[in-house]
């Protein structure tokens, strides 16, 4: 996770299972079961269409904040992230975070 203001850094790394697609009382079901009280915020946003897509989180691994300058130095054209960014096993972002996660565990 990137927060953009007021420091620019990244502070978590977020896992998520393939995509489900599903109904969207099905959806919303699923989200009320993860997190009672979510599902009719899930199924009034989706309501009115035939189908909707969840990515369940399977692991959320904090850790202190690495600012945008820390990450250049070690990835020189590390891009400013923009809502999120997929990190391939063989990316040298994923490296980086690796590194990040293994010496700083702070979460679930």
């Amino acid at each position: 996770m990137f927060l953009n203001a007021p420091t620019s850094a990244l502070t978590a790394v977020i896992s998520l299972a393939p995509a489900i697609m599903d109904e969207p009382r099905r959806l919303a079901d699923l989200a009320e079961r993860t997190r009672p009280g979510n599902g009719a915020t899930v199924y009034a946003y989706l309501q009115d269409q035939p189908h909707g897509y969840a990515m369940p989180i399977t692991r959320v691994r904090e850790y202190p904040a690495h600012p945008l300058h820390v990450l250049r130095e070690q990835i020189p054209d590390f891009p400013h992230p923009r809502g999120h960014t997929v990190i391939d096993d063989d990316s040298p972002l994923a490296s980086v975070y690796d590194t990040f996660t293994a010496t700083h565990h702070c979460g679930k």
